[in-house]
Formats: structure tokens, sequence, C-alpha cells
């Protein structure tokens, strides 16, 4: 198993989006530009847009995209913040209107010399995230949703979608279930939950019930929901995976508690779960196959993805993927010298015609 170097802040999400992947792949394009935007000093959105290499700030771009043998498209932004890490941003699509999007990114713990520094890239990575799940409808499995904002859970019917979410076999991430409590303030409760939505964002799916979801969900499942959730409690569903669960399906695998609700550990505490901890989970589920073997467009070599740290390496994609470019603005320019001719050809065809109309 990689083991990153001791500080090294790693990130990963990935979700399903139900739609073509020419529509993903643009929707994505939007947040990650503004996030770059926000984020880079001196960052170049116009040489982003076009594929250049240097977009400013220290930041070098190698955008690649392509049909891979198996008959999915591909397309990946990979970037390099100078010393401070990387970050990758895929979207991949097996058929034609089933996507896949992989986020990762590493911080690393040195110096960096740079204007963006690692710690402020790793801070910055989940707003990147939020962005995402507010540009596409993301998936976890077949059911639930990963949202930016906690999910409102209102009537009958958004309850027996919940049912369905906690007991896919499909679902990868955690998913939280909170019921507003009677002896809770509301305003705080819901910021309380908008706080724990922005934390977990992409590593879990936040759920909020209201009545009367909330008796229906507790009747389902054999418990009163809302006083489950006193004391500003949130109740915690691991993926459920292939087993047999019967109705102890919709029980809860533990609470986690936001009044200590934190990144710090609290280890020993059966049921008890932390925000590292649900991060954790996320961090440990398994990728689907068809974001488990991402193809190397740009030819760098076989066997996997371009290693950032070898300069000769990123030397190598820099130039592949500016002769690209170069070749692609000879073809427009051809483009445009074509469109001139038939133009020119047209104005003739019409003074021909009117002359002897």
């Amino acid at each position: 198993m990689h083991e990153p170097p001791e500080g090294t802040a790693e990130e990963r999400v990935f979700f399903r989006v139900d739609a073509p992947h020419r529509a993903v792949a643009a929707a994505v394009h939007a947040p990650l530009r503004a996030w770059l935007h926000d984020t880079v000093p001196g960052f170049d959105p116009d040489a982003f847009d076009v594929g250049i290499t240097d977009v400013g700030g220290g930041v070098d771009l190698l955008a690649e995209s392509g049909r891979g043998e198996d008959g999915a498209v591909t397309t990946r932004r990979r970037l390099r913040f100078g010393m401070a890490g990387h970050a990758a941003l895929v979207v991949r699509s097996p058929d034609a209107g089933n996507s896949w999007v992989l986020l990762t990114c590493t911080a690393s713990p040195h110096p960096t010399g740079t204007a963006l520094g690692s710690r402020a890239l790793a801070d910055a990575v989940p707003g990147l995230v939020r962005g995402l799940l507010e540009a596409v409808d993301a998936r976890d499995g077949t059911v639930a949703r990963l949202t930016a904002l906690p999910r409102a859970v209102m009537s009958t019917a958004d309850a027996s979608e919940l049912e369905d979410a906690v007991t896919d076999p499909h679902r990868r991430l955690p998913l939280l279930v909170a019921a507003d409590a009677p002896s809770a303030r509301r305003a705080a409760w819901e910021a309380a939950m908008v706080r724990l939505a922005a934390r977990t964002a992409g590593h879990a799916g936040l759920h909020l019930l209201m009545p009367p979801a909330a008796g229906r969900f507790g009747r389902r499942a054999g418990f009163n929901a809302p006083r489950a959730c006193g004391d500003d409690a949130v109740l915690v569903y691991l993926p459920r995976g292939d087993g047999e669960f019967g109705g102890s399906a919709l029980l809860p695998d533990g609470e986690l508690r936001l009044a200590a609700a934190s990144d710090v550990e609290t280890p020993g505490v059966t049921g008890l779960f932390t925000i590292a901890d649900i991060r954790r989970h996320s961090a440990l589920a398994e990728l689907p196959a068809e974001l488990s073997a991402v193809p190397t467009l740009l030819d760098t070599g076989p066997g996997g993805d371009a290693n950032f740290d070898d300069p000769a390496i990123l030397r190598d994609l820099v130039r592949e993927a500016d002769q690209r470019a170069r070749r692609a603005e000879a073809h427009a320019r051809s483009l445009a010298t074509t469109v001139a001719g038939l133009t020119e050809q047209l104005r003739r065809a019409r003074r021909h015609q009117d002359a002897h109309a």
C-alpha cells in the first residue's frame, strides 16, 4: 500500500454522474477554473481554458483527453503546484450516459518557496470538492447523493429514498442522518449541520430528517430517530455491501457527536465516530472498476500515471502537451483558411446568380 511521506496531506474524492462525458467534463471545468482563480495568485484563466502548460502562479497544467481501447472516454487535468503538491481531476465515461469523476490531491509537507504553500493547498481543496458537488448530480452507488449542503428529507417518499440509499449494496461511502431534536435550537442546529456538511463533503452524504419523514424512517428502522439524534448526535451508516441485513440494515453503526466533532481521534470508543473516522472510511473505500486503472493518454510509459517528481518525465509530458497544442493551433488556422475560401466562393456564386437573375 502506498505510504506518503510523513506530514503529507492527501485527499481523494470520487462519485458517479448519470450524464454524458462531454456534459460532465464541461460541468467540472468551471468549478476547477474558479477554484484556481481564487486559490492561486497570478493564475491565468485564459491559458487554462486553451490548455497551455504554464497557467501562471507557478502552476503547470497537463491536459489530456481520448478514447481508450475499451471504448471508455477519459478527460484528465493534472496540476503541479510547484513544490506545494499536485492534483488530478479525472472524468471517465465507460458508456454514453454513465460518467465517473475522481479528484486526487497531495500537498507536500516540505516548504515550497512558491506563492501557494502546501498548507494553503491542503486547506483549499475542500472548497474545490464543494464546487464540484454543486456543479453535478453526484451519486454514491445507485441511490445516495453527495451534495455540498445537507440534504433535507421532507416527505415519506424522501424517507423511502433514504432507506434505499442506506441499504444500497453499491454504496461505498458513509452516510450520515440527523433529525431535528425538539430540544435543539433550530438556527444553531442548522448552522451546525452546514458546518458538518462542509467538513465531510465528498466523503459522506448528510441527510436531515424532517417531519413526517422522521416518523416514517423511525418506524421502518425500529427506533425513534429524533430521540436518537438528541444532544447533537448524528447517526452513522457505513456501506452495507452485499450482506443480508434484513430489518437491521436501518440500524446505525454508531453516531457522531457534534459537541465533540473534531478531526482528533477518540480510539477505543465503540460506536462513536469522529469526522476523522468518516474521512478515513472514505479514503479506504475501494475505487470502482471504472476508476481503478485510468489509462495514461500521453504515452508516459507502461504501468500507470506520470510521476510528477521525475523531472525527465515531466519535461516529456510538457513537450508532448505543447506539441499537441501547436498541432491544434495549426489545424485551427487551416480550418479558418478553408472557411474563408468557402465564404468567398459563396459570395461569387451569389453575385453570379444575381447577375443572371
